[in-house]
């Protein structure tokens, strides 16, 4: 049987969010309520049954009792009392362990359809992220039906949201480990790496005549562009924003020097059709009137 079913931190949380919306007086409690709780974390459950059950006839919107009588009663393997009381809960604050306490009660009941309503809900609600469906005995009743691989999918999507997005995935053609040539010719190396379960880009170069640097680049789905933060070993920093369109990724940055002069950049990779990744850095110190090629190398792949 389960107890807790997502993070201790954020039960406490729950709790907190509790006290504030709903009694206004943050985490404090009744002395019925303090006791009710020891007997919770003794896990005496009946006591606690007992207990919880005066705290919330004389505090109905006690969200915190209501939750924590749902856990005496589901550890009792009462499973519609512990429902009723998880719903309760529900009611008061959309807390997602309560809508996941509801789901597995309705599994250990084989209602299958009101199970896999209520997981969809506790998943999409915050709940994925301190759980492990797949090993709950609780939907044990359920694991076997053609839905919980949707449920799995949910988790999995929460958990990893770039590896999903199509926006994080455009840049994936530059991933790899190049050779960088310029007219023919072999002037560095060049590690990209996915990381961050595909969140960002770690660019990792080095060239041959011995300066190195790195770039971290990713897509910031609130501002729908793409940013590249490059640093190298010279103590040169760089910052380019821009997006993805017909196969070139387009960054655009602006740099000050020491003597306040501004330089404009572009910075584009083209996804070639050989699999080879065209770089081409152009700039402009007139604000764009005219732009000066300052790099232009082909990335190819290593065998």
């Amino acid at each position: 049987m389960r107890r807790f079913f997502l993070s201790s931190a954020i039960i406490w949380m729950f709790m907190i969010l509790i006290g504030q919306t709903i009694n206004g007086q943050g985490p404090q409690q009744s002395p019925e309520m303090t006791a009710a709780m020891g007997l919770v974390k003794e896990q005496k459950w009946t006591e606690a049954e007992k207990a919880l059950g005066e705290v919330v006839r004389k505090e109905p919107k006690n969200g915190r009792a209501w939750f924590n009588l749902g856990m005496a009663r589901h550890s009792q393997e009462k499973w519609e009392s512990a429902i009723e009381a998880f719903k309760k809960t529900v009611e008061i604050a959309q807390v997602p362990a309560a809508m996941y306490n509801v789901a597995a009660g309705y599994a250990r009941l084989g209602r299958k359809d009101e199970a896999f309503e209520w997981l969809e809900k506790a998943l999409n609600s915050g709940a994925a992220f301190g759980t492990n469906i797949s090993a709950d005995p609780d939907f044990e009743t359920i694991r076997a039906d053609a839905r919980f691989k949707q449920m799995l999918e949910i988790v999995d999507r929460k958990k990893n949201p770039c590896q999903y997005s199509a926006e994080s995935r455009q840049f994936d053609f530059w991933v790899g480990d190049w050779d960088v040539l310029v007219g023919g010719k072999k002037v560095g190396e060049n590690l990209v790496r996915m990381e961050l379960k595909g969140c960002t880009l770690v660019e990792n170069w080095n060239n041959l005549n011995g300066g190195y640097g790195k770039s971290l680049n990713s897509y910031n789905s609130s501002t729908k562009k793409w940013k590249q933060f490059y640093v190298d070993s010279s103590g040169s920093m760089l910052e380019f924003e821009g997006g993805f369109k017909d196969g070139v990724m387009h960054l655009e940055g602006e740099t000050i020097d020491g003597k306040g002069a501004k330089t404009l950049h572009i910075l584009e990779f083209h996804d070639l059709p050989d699999k080879t990744v065209r770089q081409w850095w152009q700039q402009s110190t007139d604000d764009g009137k005219t732009w000066t090629t300052v790099w232009d190398s082909i990335y190819v792949k290593k065998k």
